[in-house]
């Protein structure tokens, strides 16, 4: 969006508007004949609706900033404090010269989404450089190059002159204070396993995960539950800023965090918070420079009271598993340093020793019969074959029980071709 900084195109913009102006006299007088305004009471409210009848390249934050400067000039110029709309109109043209404010250009609504379009593709390239490596941090920095080459030649050279407060870079108190921030939610969430090294506690409190990124969010007001007419994000959003920033989409540290945040205020200041928060600005014409103060005055991390005050601890605290109350007896004598037990904690321990005494007498019985059973096939195998070669070795006696059965043949055995010959009369003498 390109700028206008000719006084006479505000002078021009200003008489057009001065019906809307008329209008809002006859909203805020108390006589509605006289139509006069107190300067100290409403200068805030005629400092706005200037701003956005004349497009000031301003945001809300200014107008305080804006108001109280031209309080102070018509104090310097006029003794009384009572404005009509043309007093009204006179001082506004004369404070303008003395303090031009640039003016927002008409663009095609084309153009304005396509930088808007483009402000996003830089942002999530700039969360792919933290996570490239070798080739591919080469060819995304180029492409990054190439974009931001673009958005420049759209925006007349890339600079936006916005007024006042958001004209700046983030101060050290606002590094230091998302600093400590980012320390206190990488310190909540537990370690894996019983017995980490150091080089594991020192990588966990190095990092944040998309659990903590979330309670920050809930902590400072990013998400919540409940709205009520507030510009807040979705938990489905929140997540997909966290995999676009983190190393390989679960960890994140302070240089991934500090990209997540100006994904975060690329999407927290678009369409929806114009409606619910109008203003002057349209903010999502806004550069990334622009809407990162915005996030960071929004979250106050430049202010320690406010910042340390809501971030909120969620993780456990150490041998918070253990039952509330003193350690140390005050109805015994040796007043030793123990852990005590209360009646429900005791019948739960109760319960729970029966039940594992039970389930060891269950799988004792288990064993004993398994066991058992293998004791009992052994013995049948080795019955079996014992028989097996008992009846071998008897295999050429003759039983009792079996003589019924037999025939004369098999009592002869290898004599009984000889009696066939014999009774044939060709046996050979």
């Amino acid at each position: 969006m390109a700028t206008v900084d000719s006084h006479e195109e505000f002078e021009r913009r200003l008489h057009l508007k001065q019906e809307d102006l008329q209008s809002l006299f006859q909203l805020l007088a108390e006589d509605k004949e006289r139509l006069e305004l107190d300067s100290a009471k409403h200068a805030k409210a005629l400092i706005n609706e200037v701003a956005r009848l004349v497009q000031w390249q301003v945001v809300n934050v200014d107008i305080p900033v804006l108001a109280k400067s031209f309080q102070g000039f018509l104090e310097s110029q006029a003794p009384s404090p009572i404005l009509t709309l043309p007093v009204f109109l006179e001082a506004i043209t004369a404070w303008h010269r003395e303090n031009p404010i640039p003016l927002s250009a008409e663009n095609s609504s084309v153009q304005q989404g396509l930088v808007t379009r483009l402000r996003r593709t830089i942002a999530e390239y700039k969360g792919y450089l933290v996570q490239a490596r070798g080739c591919e941090a080469e060819q995304c920095e180029q492409l990054l190059s190439a974009l931001q080459k673009q958005l420049a030649d759209l925006t007349g050279g890339g600079k936006l002159h916005f007024a006042l407060s958001l004209n700046r870079e983030p101060t050290e108190e606002e590094k230091k204070g998302l600093s400590e921030i980012f320390r206190h939610y990488a310190t909540q969430h537990q370690m894996m396993g019983k017995a980490p090294t150091f080089d594991a506690v020192a990588y966990n409190n190095a990092v944040i995960d998309s659990g903590s990124f979330l309670h920050f969010c809930k902590d400072f007001g990013i998400w919540t539950e409940k709205p009520e007419g507030r510009r807040t994000m979705q938990r489905e959003e929140l997540l997909d800023i966290f995999k676009k920033s983190a190393l390989m989409r679960r960890q994140m540290v302070l240089e991934g965090f500090l990209v997540a945040l100006d994904l975060l205020a690329d999407e927290f200041f678009n369409e929806v918070y114009n409606g619910l928060h109008p203003g002057p600005c349209d903010c999502t014409a806004m550069p990334m420079e622009q809407k990162r103060i915005m996030l960071y005055e929004l979250l106050r991390c430049g202010d320690p009271r406010y910042y340390l005050k809501a971030c909120k601890p969620f993780g456990r605290a150490f041998a918070s598993s253990i039952d509330v109350g003193s350690r140390i007896p005050m109805d015994d004598p040796s007043r030793r340093y123990r852990y005590q037990k209360d009646d429900h904690t005791k019948e739960r321990l109760l319960k729970y020793q029966e039940e594992k005494r039970l389930k060891l007498e269950e799988a004792k019985a288990a064993e004993r019969q398994r066991e058992t059973i293998k004791v009992k096939q052994a013995q049948r195998r080795l019955k079996e074959k014992m028989e097996v070669e008992e009846g071998h070795r008897n295999k050429s006696l003759l039983k009792l029980e079996d003589l019924p059965n037999m025939s004369f043949k098999d009592l002869l055995g290898e004599d009984s071709g000889e009696l066939d010959a014999l009774v044939d009369g060709s046996a050979e003498f």
